[in-house]
C-alpha cells in the first residue's frame, strides 16, 4: 500500500509541475516532457537502490540507510577537498599575475568541477562498495 500512495502522490506532484510549466508559458509538449521527466526521477528514486523504502513512512517512504549516508559523506569530503584546492590554485594564480579579482567565469568552472567531483565520487563509491 505504501507504494501505491507514494506513486500516486508523486504522479500528482509531477502533473502539477507540468501544469505549472505550461501556465508559465512553456509549450504543451515541453510541459508534458517536464512532467514526465519529474515522474521518471521519482520512479528512479524509489527503484534505484539509493534509498530504503519504509512502509510506515506514509507519503514519504524513502529514507537513506547508513551505507547511503556514508557514501554521501565521503563524496562530500572529496568535493570539498577538490573544490578547495582548485579555488586556492585559481586565487594564487590570479594573485601571482597581479590581479586583484578572479573572473566569475573561472569561479563557475571551479563550482562545476566540484559538482562533477561529487557525482563521480558518488557513482564510484556506489559501484565499488
Amino acid at each position: 500500500m505504501a507504494w501505491i500512495t507514494y506513486y500516486l502522490s508523486r504522479a500528482i506532484l509531477a502533473a502539477a509541475m507540468g501544469l505549472g510549466m505550461f501556465f508559465a508559458g512553456l509549450a504543451w509538449w515541453a510541459a508534458a516532457a517536464t512532467g514526465t521527466a519529474v515522474l521518471g526521477m521519482f520512479v528512479w528514486a524509489a527503484r534505484g537502490g539509493r534509498y530504503v523504502v519504509v512502509s510506515s513512512g506514509g507519503l514519504t517512504p524513502l529514507r537513506r540507510d547508513e551505507r547511503a549516508r556514508h557514501i554521501a559523506d565521503v563524496a562530500a569530503r572529496a568535493t570539498l577537498a577538490v573544490g578547495g584546492m582548485a579555488l586556492a590554485g585559481v586565487v594564487l594564480y590570479y594573485h601571482a599575475r597581479g590581479g586583484d579579482t578572479v573572473p566569475l567565469e573561472v569561479l563557475s568552472v571551479v563550482i562545476a568541477a566540484g559538482a562533477a567531483t561529487y557525482g563521480i565520487a558518488d557513482f564510484w563509491l556506489r559501484r565499488n562498495r
